[in-house]
């Protein structure tokens, strides 16, 4: 029993931070119905974007900040300089779900040129060395720290879709643009910002995934 509550917990811990990533990719595909295939190399350049901060001395918590705010930048970058350009000149939804494979290639090769190929040791505050034993049960520093921030992200996310004007303009695009739209929603600044938020909730999953894995 306490083997399989041992694996409940590590998995919990796991999975709570992936699910940010998930939410990330949800959250555009709902809003835009595309499938972002750049998500995941806009979440490593988020977090080699901190690695660099921390490299050159910048505390942990205005680097981790700032990266998650180069995430958003660079992903509503994107949208308005990349998709609504595209979208003017009636570009299909699979011509746009293209444009962002040539995104992800491009951000895979700045990674490589600029961040090398070798993995490296990402700093951070918490330790994944360092254990607590609750009742049989071994949880890292690190594993406790993700599992809260990933609750933590995923209820603020939930709270802000839910409960806030923001997150129900967001609900009344993903639902119906073109109603939105007469019900004088700037739906393209709210697109941006759910392309902005998912590239930060990604980013933020990169960050605690990066000490346990290598970056």
């Amino acid at each position: 029993m306490t083997n399989f509550l041992q694996y409940v917990v590590s998995g919990l811990s796991t999975g709570s931070i992936y699910a940010l990533v998930a939410l990330g990719l949800a959250l555009i595909y709902r809003s835009t119905r595309i499938l972002n295939f750049a998500h995941g190399d806009i979440t490593t350049a988020g977090t080699f974007f901190a690695f660099t901060l921390l490299g050159l001395n910048l505390h942990w918590t205005p680097a981790f900040l700032l990266a998650l705010l180069f995430g958003a930048v660079l992903a509503m970058a994107f949208y308005f300089c990349v998709l609504i350009p595209a979208q003017r000149r009636d570009a299909s939804q699979l011509s746009q779900i293209i444009l962002t494979i040539g995104l992800g290639l491009i951000l895979q090769s700045l990674v490589a040129r600029f961040g090398g190929t070798e993995p490296h040791s990402f700093p951070f505050p918490l330790s994944d060395s360092k254990l607590y034993t609750f009742y049989g049960i071994v949880v890292s520093q690190l594993g406790l720290g993700t599992f809260i921030t990933g609750l933590f992200g995923s209820l603020l996310f939930y709270l802000l879709v839910q409960k806030t004007r923001i997150g129900l303009a967001m609900r009344a695009t993903s639902e119906n643009l073109q109603a939105a739209q007469t019900m004088g929603i700037p739906t393209r600044q709210i697109l941006a910002l759910s392309w902005g938020l998912a590239a930060a909730l990604g980013v933020l999953a990169g960050i605690f995934l990066a000490p346990a894995l290598l970056l």
